[in-house]
This record gives structure tokens, C-alpha cells and sequence, in this order.
């Protein structure tokens, strides 16, 4: 009886095992973002109108970065996510115009809470987790900062296949270092990696940042004593920035609801 030797694994052998991801460019992650902000706080106006997607991908506020893109360009990224299963085209029964609706749930076999978080990123980058739960709650609250880690924890790892005949859903987002100055991780989005690039790494820092420096001076300790405090102090600042946003966004929400309800 002859015994059949397995070969080792090669490097191309992992790579065909993990799970593979449609990923999107910018234009398209952007897209997808508004689609699923949109169905989410503004649900009369969902599915959007070409025009519509085109207002709300070049939108100023909750956006990073900045983008003044075209209607032939978002068409033409539209005809792409829709040909990968991303998007579908409606057309009303009432109107003659062609309206748009995501299908990221299903793409990725993730909850909504989930598709929420991984919006935020795609719309604004890196970002801590307290920020993520303040400003994803316009989509779905999140209602501790221990729900958002561990919804963040859930994206980070690989998921079950969307169906019997699809692969296994790859790991969404992963954890970063803080921003310059701060001291909370961040965490980035995976779907579209050209969207937001990462910071350069800790290796890359300029020569001689390393060096052991000389004791400072108490005038200098008392100097970066204040500097610390200053930042914690813009931290808070921004967080609070962040929670006045977010209520505005809502109160512009309920005007135009009432304002719709009295046919204003």
C-alpha cells in the first residue's frame, strides 16, 4: 500500500484560501456610502434618483474627503457596482425617472447595525470608535461604546458566506494607530483601500526620532505638561462638535418631515 505525501503549502496556496473581496474604488465607495445614509435618514426619498445620489456624494457635511463629482462619472461607476451585484436600477411606478437601491447586506451578509458602521468609514475615513458610535447613530444608534467595539471586533474578522455558492465574507475594517496627537486607536474600512489612505507607519518616521534625548528643563516639562492637556482638551472639543452635528442633522430631518406633513 503506497502512502500519498502531501505537499507543503505554498504562499500561492494561502493566498487562493483566504477570502477574496470585490473591492471599490473611490467614486464607488462614496456611492455606496450615501446609498445606505440615505435609505437610512431620509427613507421618503429612497431609492435616490441619479441627481440625487450626485448631491448627496458631493455633500459637504459628514464627508472625507471633499469630492465635486460628475453625473456621467457617478453613472458610469453606478453601471459598474450594478454589473458586480453591488446595485440594482427601479424604475417607479409613478415618475419616469430611474431611481437606485443598494444591496450591501446582502453582498456582504452583514446586519444592519454593521452595514451602519462600515458606511461611516466609507464616508469618512479612519476614525475612533467613539466617533464611529456618534456619528453612525444618524443610521442606526449604537447605544454603548461597548457595542460599537464589539461591532467593529465582528467586521475585523472573516464572516460566513452571503450563500452556499459564495465565499467567505473577508475581514471589512481593521484597527490603526491614534491620528497625531491623539491617543485613541482608529479604525479604517478594507472595501475600498485607495479611498482613505492610511497615515505612514511608525517605522517611517523621520532619522533621529529615536534618539535618547537630555532631561528637559522644568520650563520644558511644564510646557508639554500644557501641550497634553491642550490636546485632551481639543479631543473633548471635538467629540462635543461631533454630538452637535449629529442632533443638527436630526433637526433638519424633523423640519422636513413636518414641513412635508403641512405640504410646506
Amino acid at each position: 500500500m503506497t502512502h500519498r505525501h502531501r505537499r507543503p503549502k505554498t504562499p500561492q496556496d494561502e493566498s487562493e484560501s483566504t477570502p477574496r473581496m470585490d473591492t471599490l474604488r473611490p467614486i464607488e465607495a462614496r456611492i455606496i456610502g450615501c446609498l445606505v445614509e440615505k435609505a437610512a435618514t431620509t427613507p421618503e426619498q429612497y431609492p435616490l434618483s441619479l441627481n440625487a445620489l450626485v448631491a448627496a456624494c458631493n455633500q459637504k457635511s459628514n464627508r472625507s474627503p471633499a469630492m465635486n463629482l460628475s453625473e456621467d462619472a457617478v453613472f458610469d461607476a453606478m453601471q459598474s457596482l450594478r454589473s458586480r451585484g453591488w446595485v440594482t436600477m427601479i424604475m417607479p411606478t409613478s415618475g419616469r425617472v430611474e431611481r437606485w437601491r443598494h444591496h450591501v447586506r446582502d453582498k456582504l451578509a452583514i446586519d444592519s447595525l454593521q452595514q451602519a458602521v462600515l458606511a461611516e468609514l466609507l464616508l469618512r475615513g479612519p476614525q475612533t470608535a467613539g466617533e464611529i458610535r456618534t456619528r453612525a447613530a444618524r443610521m442606526k444608534p449604537i447605544d454603548s461604546l461597548d457595542t460599537a467595539l464589539n461591532v467593529l471586533d465582528s467586521l475585523s474578522r472573516p464572516g460566513e458566506p452571503a450563500s452556499e455558492s459564495a465565499e467567505p465574507r473577508p475581514a471589512l475594517v481593521r484597527k490603526i494607530p491614534p491620528a497625531p496627537g491623539g491617543r485613541a486607536e482608529r479604525w479604517i474600512q478594507l472595501l475600498a483601500p485607495d479611498a482613505h489612505p492610511v497615515d505612514a507607519p511608525e517605522q517611517q518616521r523621520p532619522p533621529g526620532a529615536d534618539r535618547i534625548h537630555e532631561p528637559r528643563t522644568p520650563a520644558a516639562r511644564s510646557a508639554g505638561s500644557d501641550a497634553a492637556e491642550l490636546s485632551t482638551e481639543l479631543h473633548r472639543m471635538n467629540d462635543r462638535l461631533t454630538d452637535v452635528e449629529v442632533r443638527c442633522l436630526k433637526l433638519e430631518q424633523d423640519l422636513d418631515s413636518l414641513r412635508r406633513e403641512l405640504g410646506m
